[in-house]
């Protein structure tokens, strides 16, 4: 299994940093086994799991990033998580859910996506994306 976070490039540093937070956190409920066990150090401090899988966090632009969205949501084997602009825009879940209910498909835009699937598959719809910088 593989895991790749796409970022909208023209995202400034602090939305960039919420998308791939807010998308990490809907990959780890929707996939519990990626978090691995509590451990500990000598003193027995506790470090709460963290995932045993690298994730990438790439960039695309809006345009890519709804391209790859189109596409994925075809592809039986890549399960993927949309966080579209308008959820950032939003101070509550509940704004959220009216504004989507509102928005026409054709409006929405990508802050990020999240992908999991098969590593070749995954890497068809992320390879020639770059590292975000």
């Amino acid at each position: 299994m593989k895991i790749a976070i796409i970022i909208n490039e023209v995202l400034p540093c602090g939305l960039v940093s919420n998308t791939a937070a807010v998308l990490g956190i809907s990959l780890g409920k929707a996939f519990p086994d990626i978090v691995r066990e509590s451990v500990y150090d000598s003193a027995g401090n506790e470090f709460v799991g963290i995932t045993c899988l690298n994730i990438p966090i790439l960039s695309a632009t809006g345009e890519k990033l709804k391209e790859i969205a189109g596409k994925v949501q075809q592809d039986e084997e890549i399960f993927s998580i949309p966080f579209i602009e308008v959820a950032q825009r939003c101070r509550d879940y509940d704004s959220y859910k009216e504004c989507l209910l509102k928005m026409p498909p054709e409006q929405v835009a990508y802050s990020g996506l999240a992908l999991v699937g098969p590593d070749k598959k995954v890497s068809r719809y992320t390879g020639a994306l770059p590292l975000v910088r």
